[in-house]
């Protein structure tokens, strides 16, 4: 994966919260950019395995704030289950830009026999 991904998810979630991209990389305290970090935070570190370093270093935090990030934002989905389907919303737009990304690789290079 790529830190093209993470920008996505940044450009997906402050979009939804009706903020500005670089209102999710500032060092806003607002609800709104606190959720929006912690939704990106939490799809690139468990559904795309980037690492606490790189995450940190798309959204201009010191790896071990993302470690609190991830933390807080569990503790967040267990008090407003609703956060749970704006992460759903960001990670199926994360992976219809995936498949898009990707789809144009695949059908360029798979080679399927053709009827002689």
């Amino acid at each position: 994966m790529t830190p093209a991904l993470i920008h996505h998810l940044v450009d997906t979630t402050a979009n939804i919260f009706g903020i500005t991209p670089d209102q999710v990389r500032s060092a806003s305290r607002e609800r709104a950019c606190v959720l929006a970090r912690n939704i990106v935070a939490d799809i690139a570190y468990n559904e795309y395995l980037f690492t606490f370093m790189a995450i940190g270093k798309e959204l201009n935090r010191h790896y071990s704030t993302i470690i609190i990030n991830l933390e807080s934002f569990r503790h967040d989905c267990k008090a407003k289950p609703q956060l749970r389907y704006l992460r759903r919303q960001v990670f199926n737009n994360a992976q219809e830009y995936l498949q898009t990304a990707e789809g144009s690789y695949i059908t360029d290079t798979l080679q399927l026999p053709t009827a002689e």
